[in-house]
């Protein structure tokens, strides 16, 4: 009973290892080349508009001050983060069969701020009112940076997770090549857009916290 239990563990083993070596002709030659390209573009300035429109603009920050209490807003830092990906497979046919197999040659990920002061022109440059709220708006500037370092490192390592648990894709055959294309698309965009959503919601809150009652008030009280 022993002996056939070993010689069917065997069969078993031999066969899995005889299906492995059938594909590996799919293995590519090369890993998948990742390259993460986190970029801050140079700052633009507004200083064109007034206090009144400026308050009209869509801000999703929250005013720490009580609800009865009026505020105007002298400044704005507009831009955000974002991302952007593409990248190139590699393709391998096997005559024999008129099969594919299909691999991530290289992964490209841009994540672009492209950041915009807007402070209101009753604060005219030059004065201390002025330089109050760029620096104030600068602080949003660099913790935008700061995000995207952090994030660029994140999704390079879910990327590098992505590509190591599947190697390769296939074997497939050949007419089969276009929806494994739309596969491998769509697998990019989820792997990217998960830890897209959660950059997201750790920016809103940590650009929350600079807009802070204390802030402000130094804000306000940087030229008294």
């Amino acid at each position: 009973m022993l002996f056939r239990l070993l010689l069917v563990l065997l069969i078993i083993s031999l066969s899995k290892q005889s299906h492995a070596d059938e594909n590996d002709w799919c293995i590519p030659a090369k890993a998948t080349e990742i390259e993460i390209i986190p970029k801050s573009n140079d700052i633009k300035y507004d200083f064109t508009k007034n206090k009144s429109e400026l308050s009209a603009f869509d801000i999703d920050t929250l005013s720490p001050y009580a609800e009865n209490i009026k505020t105007e807003i002298g400044g704005l830092m507009k831009g955000g983060i974002k991302i952007r990906h593409s990248y190139k497979y590699g393709v391998r046919t096997n005559t024999t069969t008129g099969q594919v197999c299909m691999w991530y040659d290289k992964i490209k990920v841009d994540i672009v701020i492209n950041p915009k002061i807007l402070i209101a022109k009753e604060y005219k440059e030059g004065t201390c009112k002025h330089q109050a709220v760029m620096t104030h708006e600068m602080k949003h500037i660099m913790k935008d940076r700061e995000i995207s370092s952090i994030y660029s490192k994140k999704i390079r390592d879910a990327l590098y997770e992505h590509v190591k648990e599947k190697s390769y894709i296939g074997p497939v055959d050949e007419d089969k090549m276009a929806q494994l294309d739309i596969y491998m698309k769509s697998s990019i965009k989820t792997v990217i857009g998960k830890v897209k959503q959660e950059m997201i919601k750790q920016r809103k809150q940590e650009q929350m916290l600079i807009d802070n009652i204390n802030e402000y008030n130094a804000v306000s009280d940087f030229c008294k």
